[in-house]
């Protein structure tokens, strides 16, 4: 699972890299294409191989578009009719030159944003199906927001020998989401901590980014985080601090995550004491 999770963080590195590098090809010769589809998808870059050029575009037809949409798969009729306006929407012309070497590069991008989004996706299934396979598949799967990839990359990332992190403390330093402390006589700094395993970190930071949407106490602890005047950067990197020490507990203990459980253990330890 190491090499797989290994290999899918290439691919997608891979597939904004050309991605980018694409889209600034786009927009210096033929930027309709951008605003058709979501972007970087299939169904986009077939669309530039079928439509290289801002001429091929304006020649099109809304029949002819139909079939490329029913060829590809696009299963949303009702959006037809505007993707065909914004590929036949007119922009401001390049020269002639610049136009005719963008073309080519669009479309050898093209072609390589293909391999690389269907390499991506063939390793990610790969993936899955290791990941269901193993015993601790059910505890990180329970994890709310870590979807199809942050699950088994963060179960990778923990391991199988309990041993190995004693403490909660142990995991968040790895990560890099505990801050480095030094103090002297009267001093106290608190600094971001730079020495960790970055790929674990960014897991981490994106377990905390998704987890928002479908978790009410780290919603909340967010914009906690937030209104303490905290960065957006800061503040995710607190809440996958706190994810990774509610996750470490759910590793040594083998059990998956209830948000009720964990929403009653917070109220009673901040219930003031008798």
């Amino acid at each position: 699972m190491r090499i797989v999770v290994s290999m899918t963080e290439f691919w997608r590195k891979e597939t904004v890299a050309v991605s980018n590098r694409l889209r600034s090809c786009l927009l210096r010769y033929h930027p309709a294409l951008l605003n058709v589809f979501s972007w970087p998808s299939p169904i986009a870059a077939h669309l530039i191989l079928a439509y290289p050029s801002p001429q091929a575009a304006e020649k099109a037809t809304y029949d002819e578009f139909q079939v490329f949409l029913k060829q590809h798969k696009h299963n949303q009729p009702s959006k037809w009719l505007t993707c065909f306006d914004a590929l036949t929407t007119q922009h401001p012309r390049s020269a002639p030159g610049v136009a005719q070497a963008c073309q080519v590069q669009a479309q050898q991008l093209a072609r390589l944003l293909l391999h690389t989004l269907n390499s991506k996706q063939a390793t990610l299934q790969q993936l899955n199906s290791l990941f269901l396979q193993h015993e601790d598949h059910p505890i990180f799967a329970s994890l709310p927001g870590a979807g199809e990839l942050l699950a088994p990359s963060l179960l990778v990332k923990f391991g199988e020998d309990r041993r190995r992190f004693p403490h909660s403390s142990m995991v968040q330093t790895l990560a890099g989401t505990a801050p480095v402390t030094n103090q002297s006589g009267k001093v106290h700094l608190v600094h971001f901590r730079r020495s960790c395993d970055k790929e674990f970190r960014y897991f981490s930071q994106q377990l905390a980014r998704s987890s928002r949407q479908q978790s009410r106490w780290a919603s909340a602890y967010f914009t906690q985080a937030r209104q303490k005047g905290h960065s957006v950067s800061r503040s995710h990197r607190a809440l996958a601090n706190r994810w990774l020490a509610i996750l470490w507990k759910m590793w040594q203990d083998r059990t998956t995550y209830d948000e009720s459980f964990h929403i009653r253990q917070r109220t009673i330890r901040r219930r003031p004491q008798a």
